[in-house]
């Protein structure tokens, strides 16, 4: 009788995970196994076999794939883990052995969690892009939150330390690249979901959903800037529930205006201006960050859509309730609406409605008050400086900015939010413009950024 083949399943082991990643990069370059065998001088089985899980490439093979596919060194990344180089805990090494059932459902109540952390860290950390397989952890995952929120639990000195390690988050980037802080985010989005399946008293339980509102925002937040707005707006989905379920209109209120912050980002005005809206109403007349947060996005997407009367007043109302905050809701973190994010904001909506003159100096003080240790603000304030630049006319010198701007940032962050700045750019040129020779270098720039996923 005939033996039915093995399931390929990301989870059975790193062989077989990075057998699916080579899979994936393959079929998205549009390579058959014989193709790619045929780039990297091997017999097509070996190709075959690597695939299947069935046979680790050598680190020739693997750095050679890397270069034919151009991943970026994601393959070469992987093979230590594959290669038994980085083992997992001594726990869950067991289950990864020849005897491992090859159904993904066999013993899934007691799948060990630190083999399913250890996996999402090693996946996420091993390229700068979201490749199909990391994206279906990360599916996962959110499929876990979103159903984790029907439940409830934990306890006062573990939601303490929560409180804590979200607050952190709101900290920012602090200097590392998007996909190492998504990473860290997806596991303890998971741990503190975790927490909603035990018993706790109404008061605690609110606690807890606040906690997980505020992580899968800043899990949506990220992905947003990655290049994933569709993934972005399921996790703002997630954290809108928990922060409804948990009665904290305020957070409910920042994770919708953080929310329209997509739609703003790629081209989408109008839904911007809806969710902006929405915002507004949960943030009620008490004055709050996210009041503000929702102003500055009412006011950059009626700058987007041509309304300049309404862009102005809008970005008024935003300075006048920044002006009002706390020193707490004005500190430089995502929960908070500070200087520099405002000045931000208002470039950006000046640019919008062609007044370069007010736009050129809020940029100006944005970057003399951003951290320096900050990478993805800096650059994203200097397209505005190029965008400024292309208004007034001097396409050459804005196309030359651009290029700069790209070149400069570490591979790690020419994706998602900063290509698009680079497409908004290259979509202002008017035809003579598109044929300079810094026009064409910035389309080779960007070509060679990793394709992002367009809003439906």
């Amino acid at each position: 009788m005939a033996r039915r083949p093995r399931q390929l399943n990301p989870y059975r082991s790193w062989a077989e995970f990075m057998g699916r990643e080579l899979f994936e990069w393959r079929t998205f370059r549009g390579l058959s196994q014989q193709g790619l065998a045929d780039r990297v001088h091997c017999d097509r089985s070996l190709i075959s076999h690597a695939e299947s899980g069935k046979h680790l490439l050598s680190e020739e093979l693997t750095a050679a794939c890397d270069t034919a596919l151009g991943t970026g060194g994601a393959l070469s990344r992987l093979r230590p883990w594959a290669a038994g180089q980085c083992p997992l805990p001594p726990t869950t090494t067991s289950s990864l052995g020849d005897g491992a059932s090859a159904d993904p459902a066999a013993g899934e109540e007691g799948e060990d969690d630190m083999k399913r952390r250890t996996i999402i860290r090693a996946a996420l950390g091993a390229s700068a892009v979201l490749s199909p397989p990391v994206l279906e952890l990360l599916a996962g995952q959110q499929a876990r939150a979103e159903s984790a929120l029907a439940t409830a639990a934990g306890r006062d000195a573990v939601i303490g330390q929560w409180e804590e390690t979200a607050w952190r988050y709101g900290c920012g980037y602090g200097g590392r690249a998007p996909i190492a802080l998504l990473h860290d985010a997806l596991l303890d989005v998971e741990d503190v979901n975790r927490l909603l399946g035990q018993q706790l008293d109404t008061g605690e339980r609110r606690r807890v959903l606040r906690i997980s509102a505020q992580l899968s925002g800043i899990v949506a937040l990220v992905l947003g800037d990655m290049g994933h707005p569709r993934d972005a707006h399921r996790w703002y989905a997630n954290a809108s529930a928990a922060a409804q379920a948990s009665g904290d209109t305020a957070v409910h209120a920042w994770v919708t205006a953080r929310e329209a912050m997509v739609p703003l980002n790629w081209g989408q005005p109008a839904a911007a201006l809806r969710l902006a809206d929405r915002a507004r109403t949960l943030a009620g007349d008490a004055i709050s960050p996210a009041h503000a947060l929702a102003a500055a996005a009412q006011a950059r997407a009626h700058a987007a859509l041509g309304h300049a009367a309404e862009a102005r007043k809008a970005i008024a109302d935003a300075e006048r309730a920044r002006e009002s905050l706390r020193d707490t809701d004005a500190s430089g973190t995502w929960y908070g609406y500070p200087l520099q994010q405002h000045l931000v904001h208002a470039s950006r909506t000046y640019t919008g409605i062609g007044d370069t003159g007010p736009a050129t100096h809020m940029q100006t003080e944005a970057l003399r008050l951003i951290s320096p240790t900050s990478v993805m603000s800096p650059a994203l304030i200097h397209f505005d400086e190029a965008l400024c630049t292309a208004t007034k006319g001097d396409h050459d010198s804005a196309c030359t900015q651009a290029v700069h701007i790209i070149t400069a940032l570490p591979p790690a962050y020419r994706t998602g939010l900063i290509a698009r700045r680079g497409q908004e750019l290259t979509g202002t040129l008017p035809r003579g413009a598109r044929q300079l020779p810094a026009a064409r270098e910035l389309r080779e720039a960007l070509a060679a950024t990793p394709s992002t996923q367009l809003p439906a």
